[in-house]
């Protein structure tokens, strides 16, 4: 008989096990009801809530219009915060309505009440398609009121401009688009004509310095006269130079005429007797869908190979890149000390995001349709959805239908390249022009220089 020591009994226990061993540990649960799930809020309901245009102006009761057979009295005051009103209708609810707040009445129906007035500030959005979509009513939105407000203060900025008694950046803060853009080109160019006008009347205030020293007692010294010599060919330099280069703009604006009339639809097609434009009526999609990649596709995929279906891999990536170079166009557009350079940089980012994932939803589609042995069929339907955008009226297919003959049309276009090149190289020359007849008035040091620096 063994023993009855403590290693002993341990290890009896360990050989005969009692059944309690082998069951589950005990535990004591506490029976905690499950929370219902909150549900994400509407991302429609967000955007109104702070939609200025929709909420109240003053945080009164709705039910104290005057207009009303019996108005709220209580809360007609204005307050200073929401919650207030909140409070006070929450409060008349609960307790059963009254006279000024009849039960029946349509009112507690409206967006007003039951999306504005009894709901507190909505949470924050964390999906990305709703902070997209917000962005993208923001931006609407804020053009939308830029337009309206170059409407209204456009002409008037101008006229106050053109009187000196606001700068250009006050006025060009009301304009948008094409119109802030030839207005900023025409304000560089007047810039640039000032400044050359300046120099040419330095440099003729420097000659009459120098020639007024002379007498018949002392004569101009070497130093002198090479001085008035150079000033008097950088004078007649910057003449020249500017002479060439409006002869050369006039040629630019005729052939740039040339050039329209050649996918003109007559001889009478012209840029000054028509209005159109070739992108008008050229608009991206906003909607991320399989119809959307279609009309992307009519609108960054060549004319020239419309007969292919553009969901191949090569046209998907020409796409891309046609639509890369289009935003950096954009872009550059963009001044970054505009109010809406922020709003018009998220757009664009919207754009390529939206054809990202129009792409993305024809590629699983496909995929899909492969693994369901229907392909045939998806394939039927894209032809048709391609079909039907390329079927669109398109003003700019006008650009691969001229009516011009091909020897025609290429020596045109040949032409207006060679003049481009020759203006190009006009804008150099002149801007070395200048920078000689700087040197010429003001000289090395502070020395005037010679003849042949300004040469």
């Amino acid at each position: 008989m063994t023993p009855n020591t403590r290693k002993n009994r341990r290890n009896k226990e360990a050989e005969n096990p009692k059944p309690r061993d082998k069951a589950a540990p005990y535990t004591n649960r506490r029976l905690v009801p499950e929370q219902p799930r909150r549900q994400p809020p509407d991302i429609q309901d967000v955007l109104n809530f702070y939609d200025r245009e929709l909420i109240p102006k003053e945080k009164v009761c709705p039910f104290s219009n005057p207009c009303r057979s019996n108005p709220c009295t209580t809360h007609a005051i204005p307050r200073k915060r929401k919650d207030i009103i909140q409070n006070h209708l929450l409060h008349i609810k609960f307790q059963g309505y009254d006279e000024q707040h009849p039960a029946n009445d349509p009112l507690w129906d409206s967006w007003e009440v039951s999306k504005y007035w009894l709901v507190s500030r909505p949470p924050a959005l964390t999906n990305d398609e709703d902070k997209k979509a917000a962005r993208s009513k923001a931006a609407k939105k804020s053009y939308r009121s830029r337009v309206e407000r170059e409407e209204r203060e456009a002409a008037d900025r101008k006229r106050q401009y053109e009187e000196g008694k606001i700068t250009f950046a006050e006025y060009k803060r009301v304009l948008v688009g094409d119109k802030r853009r030839k207005a900023e080109y025409e304000h560089r160019m007047k810039q640039l004509e000032g400044d050359i006008e300046k120099l040419q009347r330095d440099m003729e205030q420097k000659i009459q310095q120098l020639t007024s020293k002379q007498t018949p007692a002392a004569p101009l010294s070497i130093s002198d006269q090479q001085q008035i010599a150079a000033l008097e060919a950088s004078i007649q330099n910057i003449k020249a130079s500017r002479d060439r280069l409006e002869l050369i703009r006039e040629e630019i604006v005729n052939l740039c005429m040339a050039v329209v009339r050649c996918w003109g639809q007559s001889e009478k097609a012209t840029m000054l007797s028509s209005e159109d434009a070739f992108m008008a009526g050229m608009a991206f999609p906003t909607e991320a869908d399989i119809a959307g990649f279609y009309q992307y596709a009519a609108l960054l995929q060549s004319p020239m190979v419309w007969h292919d279906r553009p969901f191949k891999g090569t046209h998907v990536r020409s796409m891309k890149k046609a639509l890369q170079a289009y935003s950096q166009d954009l872009r550059s557009e963009i001044d970054p000390n505009d109010e809406d350079a922020e709003i018009r940089n998220q757009q664009i980012d919207d754009l390529v995001a939206n054809f990202n994932a129009c792409c993305d939803i024809v590629e699983n589609d496909e995929k899909r349709a492969k693994d369901s042995n229907r392909l045939q069929e998806w394939l039927d339907v894209q032809d048709r959805l391609w079909s039907q955008a390329k079927d669109q009226p398109k003003h700019y297919l006008g650009l691969v239908k001229g009516w011009r003959a091909p020897i025609q049309t290429a020596r045109i276009i040949d032409k207006f390249v060679d003049v481009i090149r020759a203006f190009a190289r006009e804008s150099c020359a002149d801007e070395q022009i200048s920078s000689a007849a700087k040197v010429a008035l003001h000289g090395r040091n502070g020395q005037g220089s010679s003849v042949g620096d300004a040469e």
